[in-house]
């Protein structure tokens, strides 16, 4: 699953960057560009392989990490 993509893992240990302004540096664009779109497979990978109960319960959240965290709580085991 998604743990064993390690292009994808890291937006389960990072916060999201913040949304870069006008004026930011190209690096600074290209490091949120990069979160979000690993986040966004992340997520889509998370959601696609659970049950559509859970899934309905999860699609809300915005960020893989959100899900893990969610189910570290359900279930009483390490998001990571």
């Amino acid at each position: 699953m998604i743990l064993v993509i390690p292009d994808l893992r890291f937006v389960l240990m990072e916060e999201c960057p913040h949304f870069p302004t006008k004026y930011a540096s190209q690096s600074v664009r290209d490091a949120y560009d990069r979160w979000t779109k690993a986040n966004d497979k992340a997520r889509l990978h998370i959601l696609a392989s659970m049950s559509d109960i859970l899934s309905k319960k999860h699609e809300i959240m915005i960020t893989a990490r959100q899900i893990m965290d969610s189910f570290r709580e359900m279930f009483g085991q390490s998001s990571i």
